[in-house]
């Protein structure tokens, strides 16, 4: 089996709670925000990429899936449940990766050496425009 070589590390952008670096995409959760009018089919990281990539994680390393740009950010969550979910204290961020695992036109798959709450930038949405745009 061949392994593939990591991705050069970067930022990248996030949807995330502040306090604990926790994604929205958990059971019993997202259909708290997941809008039954979204366009959008994302896939999940395990079918995007498939379980390789997830043990080539380093021990005692964190992981999650981010975003290159605010349209591959866009295509994925409506403004309506962006608005939503920064109801229940999610934020876009900027977060930096030491290693990318995997990357499709969807997604990034990274992991870090820091836990995902530290050293991370919230973004500023255009509050407004983003209230506008869900009503």
């Amino acid at each position: 089996m061949s392994r593939r070589k990591p991705y050069a590390a970067g930022y990248f952008l996030r949807v995330q709670q502040i306090n604990d670096g926790r994604g929205p995409f958990r059971s019993g959760f997202t259909e708290r925000w997941l809008s039954p009018d979204n366009p959008h089919t994302f896939p999940a990281g395990y079918d995007e990429f498939g379980w390789e990539p997830y043990q080539r994680i380093p021990s005692g390393w964190y992981s999650g899936h981010a975003f290159e740009n605010m349209d591959q950010l866009y295509s994925c969550f409506t403004a309506k449940e962006l608005v939503t979910l920064k109801k229940y204290g999610f934020h876009i961020v900027s977060i930096g990766a030491d290693l990318v695992l995997g990357r499709s036109e969807n997604q990034v798959l990274f992991a870090r050496r820091k836990p995902l709450a530290e050293d991370v930038s919230m973004i500023p949405t255009g509050e407004l425009e983003l209230f506008r745009a869900a009503q």
